[in-house]
C-alpha cells in the first residue's frame, strides 16, 4: 500500500489530537479568555479560506477546500471536544 494513503489518514488525525489535547489542557484550567481567543483565530482562518476559494473559479478552489475539511474541521472539533472534556473532568 502506498505512504500517501495512510497520510491522507494520519496528518488530520494528528491535528485533532494535537487540539484535542490544547483544547483539554485549556478546559481543565477553566480559561475562558483563552478559548475565546482560540475560538477567534480559527473563525477569521476559516473565513478567509472561504472567501479566499470562493473568489476562485472553477475547480482553482478544490485545494482550499480540502484544507477546510482535512485540516480546519479537525483542528475545530478537537478544540471544542477536548475543551468540554477538560471544563466539565470533576477534579480530584
Amino acid at each position: 500500500m502506498d505512504v500517501s494513503k495512510y497520510l491522507i489518514h494520519l496528518i488530520p488525525l494528528a491535528f485533532f489530537c494535537a487540539a484535542s489535547f490544547a483544547g483539554y489542557y485549556l478546559g481543565r484550567r477553566k480559561s475562558g479568555l483563552s478559548f475565546g481567543l482560540i475560538a477567534l483565530i480559527w473563525a477569521g482562518l476559516t473565513w478567509m479560506i472561504l472567501s479566499e476559494a470562493q473568489s476562485r473559479s472553477g475547480f482553482d478552489g478544490i485545494g482550499y477546500v480540502i484544507v477546510i475539511v482535512g485540516l480546519n474541521a479537525p483542528i475545530g472539533a478537537g478544540v471544542l471536544i477536548g475543551g468540554l472534556f477538560g471544563w466539565f473532568k470533576k477534579r480530584e
